[in-house]
């Protein structure tokens, strides 16, 4: 008797198998940190693609691309407004591929 596997199992393996070689690395800000109005946005960026990583961006809500620059490396200051985010830092490789890495803050008053 052959074995069915559902849908979603194979999708899961398939992107694990893809992540395992691919990712996007924040070491600025934390995740859950609190952080004042200038945010200081550090990361790096690897890629299984064999032409290497195009260019990185930052949301810092749903479809609002706040910064983009191209390569594997990304180190650039936003000021946000008071209040709670929900930022991803996003990677995009030369082969279609893109890989994301979500960063929640909560931003305080001062810079």
């Amino acid at each position: 008797m052959k074995k069915k596997y559902p849908l979603h199992l194979l999708c899961l393996v398939a992107t694990l198998a893809t992540s395992a070689f691919a990712g996007v690395s924040v070491t600025a800000p934390g995740n859950n940190s609190t952080v004042a109005t200038s945010v200081q946005f550090v990361a790096t960026a690897t890629t299984s693609c064999a032409k290497g990583v195009s260019a990185m961006g930052i949301y810092t809500a749903p479809y609002v691309l706040a910064y983009t620059v191209n390569g594997a490396r990304l180190n650039t200051s936003l000021t946000l407004n008071p209040g709670t985010y929900n930022t991803v830092v996003e990677e995009w490789d030369n082969c279609g591929g893109a890989s994301t890495t979500p960063i929640k803050i909560t931003v305080g008053g001062s810079p």
